[in-house]
C-alpha cells in the first residue's frame, strides 16, 4: 500500500450560485490522501470520494453531481514540487484507505484554507 495524493475540482453551492450570476465557470480544488494498492486504485477512490464529498456539500443524497459536472482527478504518489499550501496540510493529514469513508466533517474542514 503506497499513500498518494489525490486532486479533484469541484463547486459548492455558494460558488455554484456565483458562477450562475457571473456566467463563468470557477472552480475550487480539494485533495485526498489516500492509501491504496496502487495509482490506479487512488484515481478511482478519489473519484468516488469526489462524488460523495459534493453529495454532501450540496446536501444532495444522489451521487454522480460532480463525476457529471467534472469527473476528472490528478494523483501524485508524494508532494510536487510545485504546490500550495492546502497540498502539503492534505498530505499531513492522516490517509484514507482506498475503500473506506472519512468522517464527513474531517473531510470538509480538509478543504477549508
Amino acid at each position: 500500500m503506497q499513500d498518494y495524493l489525490y486532486k479533484f475540482d469541484y463547486v459548492d453551492p455558494e460558488l455554484a450560485r456565483l458562477n450562475q450570476l457571473s456566467g463563468h465557470e470557477e472552480y475550487s480544488s480539494g485533495y485526498f490522501k489516500i492509501r491504496a494498492k496502487s495509482e490506479a486504485d487512488a484515481l478511482a477512490w478519489g473519484g468516488v470520494l469526489a462524488d460523495w464529498l459534493v453529495m454532501h456539500l450540496f446536501e444532495d443524497p444522489s451521487p454522480g453531481r460532480w463525476s457529471r459536472t467534472i469527473g476528472f482527478g490528478t494523483t501524485w504518489d508524494g508532494l510536487p514540487r510545485h504546490r500550495v499550501p492546502l497540498m502539503e496540510r492534505t498530505w499531513n493529514s492522516p490517509a484514507i484507505i482506498a475503500g473506506e469513508y472519512p468522517d464527513v466533517e474531517s473531510a470538509l474542514r480538509l478543504l477549508k484554507w
